[in-house]
């Protein structure tokens, strides 16, 4: 949660607009980094007033994934809530 309040209170500091997060903050996350930094910016940012619908994208324009590990047996598998 730190990180994802550190990139949001960074940004408001710039005087940046959240619904354009992704102009001015970049999110990388893969099969070894945490990806609740995801669930935790769209919390962050409704509790900014901005509706889960415009979080869900923003956080979608902030985040990029890459996958590192190539065996089947060592990848978590989930539900896809988020589109």
């Amino acid at each position: 949660s730190n990180a994802a309040q550190l990139i949001l209170q960074e940004s408001i500091q710039r005087g940046s607009n959240l619904h354009d997060l992704s102009e001015y903050a970049a999110v990388q996350i893969n099969d070894t980094h945490p990806t609740m930094v995801i669930l935790e910016l769209i919390r962050l940012l409704e509790q900014k007033g901005i509706g889960e619908d415009e979080a869900i994208t923003i956080v979608g324009d902030v985040c990029a994934y890459t996958n590192h590990t190539i065996l089947a047996e060592a990848l978590e598998k989930m539900a896809s809530v988020f589109h």
